[in-house]
């Protein structure tokens, strides 16, 4: 401190990790921005192609953002440097920058989980995973308000500060794990090939980083808060120099969730899932096949193929080029989830079991039903327009 004499303070061992802490967040804030930029533009025309998981990136990106801005005053205040070099004055405005930068960390955190979960809701077709989805969204904001709670009101004992980490981090990889599972409980159901499968699972397999980095910074923040065990208050750290890795590890965390939420919205993963999905699907139906499967995916496939059967009515030729001029973007706004009846009119010529010698030909009504109960998977085809 200041008023150490200057033998004293001679005796006493020297060095400032600040620049590392600077560096790391502003390598880190640039790729995040990059990452950002490529989903947004995956994403365009954003009026209807953006969705709530693309809001939580954007949110959460902002907030990751901040706390680099806290940062970067928190090591202009002293983070990074031993605290017996720092003035007085300067320990209690580091204290409250250093509280500021966890709590928007979280924040930044839970955002980044909200976007995988989210974005799986919007990839959901049966209700099971919708309900996952929705379960594992709701758990996610709990960790939230749980994490920032403990974060501002966090007290002085370092045991109990050691006990809250532990329990925020645990409860962190574990909803790690549920959103790298929920994919697998989506997609392996579906008719699709073993190597799509795997591809879409891979997308969201790039969050596993996310969890050691978690078990690394629990890991750390416990040994720094063990501190002496005969002093178990804040005042027996030299914080300033011993906050450094913690800092570190909760920084690479926060940019890095939020770069893996945007993985797997890109088209290598999307593609696989839309196009062996809906190839597999129609091969099996056929041609001629009436499915009652709520799926517009199908819909829309058998129904821009030409169909074996003439028309000879005009009502069906215009019911058929309103069905064609519905783009994914109607399907994904409309709500009803009823029931859609298109009748078309086949000449007796196409039919084989049906003779007559009348000079008019007969007429056959065909009524077919289809749910349009799938906005989610009309919703992810729109995302693939390009």
């Amino acid at each position: 401190m200041s008023d150490a004499t200057d033998g004293d303070m001679a005796d006493l061992p020297h060095g400032n990790r600040g620049h590392q802490i600077n560096i790391t967040a502003a390598l880190m804030m640039v790729a995040a921005w990059i990452f950002l930029g490529l989903r947004l533009k995956i994403r365009w025309p954003w009026g209807s192609r953006m969705g709530w998981d693309d809001i939580a990136v954007m949110l959460g990106t902002l907030i990751a953002t901040a706390e680099s801005g806290t940062i970067f005053r928190a090591v202009q205040c002293g983070l990074g440097m031993h605290m017996y070099h720092l003035e007085w004055e300067m320990i209690g405005p580091l204290r409250a920058t250093i509280k500021a930068s966890d709590i928007l960390s979280v924040t930044a955190l839970c955002c980044s989980k909200l976007a995988v979960s989210l974005l799986i809701l919007r990839l959901s077709t049966f209700k099971r995973h919708i309900h996952a989805a929705w379960i594992t969204t709701v758990f996610i904001v709990i960790w939230g308000l749980i994490a920032i709670t403990s974060t501002a009101v966090s007290p002085e004992n370092l045991g109990l500060r050691r006990a809250g980490w532990i329990f925020v981090g645990a409860y962190s990889i574990i909803l790690e794990f549920v959103l790298f599972a929920l994919p697998i409980f989506l997609v392996w159901p579906l008719k699709l090939r073993l190597a799509a499968k795997l591809t879409i699972v891979g997308g969201f397999a790039f969050r596993i980083p996310a969890s050691i980095l978690t078990i690394f910074r629990v890991l750390v923040v416990v040994k720094m808060l063990s501190g002496d065990p005969h002093d178990q208050t804040m005042d027996a750290l030299d914080f300033t120099w011993d906050y450094v890795e913690p800092t570190l590890y909760s920084t690479v965390e926060m940019y890095y969730s939020l770069m893996a939420a945007t993985i797997p919205c890109m088209h290598l993963f999307l593609k696989a899932f839309t196009k062996d999905w809906l190839r597999d699907t129609a091969a099996q139906a056929g041609p001629n096949a009436r499915s009652h499967r709520p799926s517009a995916f199908l819909i829309s496939s058998l129904m821009s193929k030409s169909s074996t059967t003439k028309s000879s009515a005009s009502s069906a030729r215009s019911t058929m080029q309103m069905r064609d001029s519905m783009t994914d973007a109607d399907l994904l706004f409309r709500a009803d989830g009823g029931t859609t009846a298109w009748v078309t009119h086949q000449d007796v010529e196409g039919l084989q079991n049906c003779v007559t010698n009348a000079t008019d030909k007969i007429m056959v009504q065909q009524t077919v039903e289809v749910q349009f109960d799938d906005r989610p998977r009309a919703a992810e085809r729109a995302l693939l327009q390009i």
